[in-house]
């Protein structure tokens, strides 16, 4: 090799690295998931701190998933693009249970078809603390099955809903020793 050529591919190497990393940084935290229930909710439930999980648009038959990360000085976010349907299928167990986690927004998903005894489509229990419900609707939860809820909080407190729809549930949104 010629020394002109590997003087520039010298000089030019540690600037492409550092672009790979700049690209690579930009990109972390943000993972898009869609294909079936199960990846989407193996990917929520292994978010970390920082992570934004996008959904991606379609109706999937969703098994559930519960979420026990402290991520309140660096939040979680789990968002749907465009229409996300997450059906339940009528099982008997929560759609998105946040158990204790705090820093974790909900946003722009549709759950739906739940039964079954105190679940909820969005349930925040067990000292789930300053989350986010934005821009969601739930719908046909718990009509069969006994008492179930379209976003359900207990002992949960400091919890934001903004702008979701609840209808055709035995309850709507329900609060139980929270605010």
């Amino acid at each position: 090799m010629n020394a002109p050529l590997q003087r520039v591919l010298r000089e030019a190497f540690p600037l492409v690295l550092s672009a790979i990393f700049l690209l690579a940084a930009a990109n972390a935290g943000e993972k898009r998931v869609g294909g079936d229930g199960g990846a989407i909710a193996q990917a929520i439930a292994g978010a970390a701190p920082g992570d934004t999980i996008i959904i991606e648009a379609g109706t999937y038959k969703f098994p559930g998933v519960e979420m026990k990360q402290q991520a309140k000085d660096n939040p979680i976010t789990v968002k749907g693009e465009g229409k996300v349907v997450l059906d339940l299928g009528g099982a008997s167990k929560s759609g998105i249970t946040v158990n204790a986690g705090t820093g974790i927004t909900i946003a722009n998903l549709e759950i739906c078809n739940l039964n079954g005894q105190h679940n909820a489509a969005i349930k925040f229990t067990g000292g789930a603390n300053n989350n986010v419900a934005e821009d969601c609707i739930t719908h046909a939860c718990g009509k069969q099955g006994g008492p179930g809820a379209g976003i359900y909080f207990k002992g949960a407190h400091h919890n934001i809903v903004r702008r979701c729809t609840s209808y055709d549930n035995y309850t709507g949104i329900s609060f139980i020793a929270g605010d």
